[in-house]
């Protein structure tokens, strides 16, 4: 299906994509189901395949592609709005170095106690 609920309001597309997951369900089928909108796509989905200029990006359960992005296209297509994404180093479990793009100067920053709690790990 390729985006079949795009133009629908709000509304009736919410009891639409109800009403196709019920099918689904009940009749154990494989749907395909386009679409450019991530919201959509993570809840709808039990596996999501990010594709990029044609080819795959990522495969994955919604929940995966939020906390093991394999790709920044992944990055920018699951965030809302969009993930802001920087090369950088680790240099220890404490401290990530990144150089800001439009600065001469890289940026050392400490990684605070709570990122480590909620499941974010260097390395």
């Amino acid at each position: 299906m390729d985006e079949p609920l795009t133009v629908i309001d709000p509304d009736p597309k919410f009891r639409l994509r109800r009403k196709l997951k019920e099918i689904n369900e009940q009749y154990k089928l494989t749907l395909i189901y386009v679409t450019y909108d991530q919201n959509e796509a993570t809840t709808f989905a039990e596996q999501i395949v990010v594709m990029d200029k044609g080819e795959i990006g990522q495969v994955g359960a919604p929940k995966d592609l939020f906390k093991k992005l394999e790709t920044t296209f992944a990055g920018y297509f699951t965030g809302s709005p969009a993930m802001n994404i920087f090369t950088c180093e680790v240099v220890s479990k404490d401290e990530v170095f990144f150089v800001e793009p439009s600065s001469k100067h890289p940026l050392t920053f400490a990684v605070l106690p709570n990122l480590r709690k909620s499941g974010w790990e260097s390395g």
